[in-house]
């Protein structure tokens, strides 16, 4: 039996320009993975859609949400998976924010992107290298 697997790239500030835009070099990322911008089911700039898209090749979809994008796939695509989100995970966990604010702890918090794995009902969520979040993926679909 198949075991699907939802990643998202969860952020917890809302830098960009929009409940679709996640920022520089992470929008242009995405549209690349998916063949470009035409690619999504609406345009990003559309609040009331949620756009989705598959990538090219692999069965892999994704759909940006205002948290983040999430990509879901069955786990025989790991290796698909790997192929075409390894840079786009290791940029996001990278980000760090640009504001300003008084509460340097406050920035620090929420300055962070984190990556959230689910497997059935079973979560993780951290800031994985994208080689661990295969090995987390593959794990938690083991656990009963």
């Amino acid at each position: 039996m198949s075991t699907p697997i939802n990643i998202r790239l969860a952020r917890v500030c809302r830098e960009g320009d929009g409940d679709h835009f996640y920022g520089h070099p992470f929008d242009q990322m995405l549209d690349d993975i998916v063949g470009g911008t035409t690619e999504w089911s609406s345009p990003r700039v559309q609040r009331e859609k949620t756009p989705q898209a598959k990538v090219k090749g692999p069965d892999v979809s994704v759909e940006l949400h205002e948290g983040g994008p999430e990509i879901q796939f069955m786990i025989e695509q790991i290796p698909n998976f790997m192929t075409a989100f390894a840079g786009l995970m290791s940029a996001w966990v990278a980000w760090r924010s640009a504001r300003k604010e008084p509460d340097i702890q406050h920035m620090i918090d929420k300055a962070r992107r984190n990556i959230e794995i689910s497997v059935h009902n079973h979560y993780y969520t951290g800031q994985p290298t994208p080689e661990q979040v295969k090995d987390i993926a593959l794990f938690l679909s083991r656990v009963k």
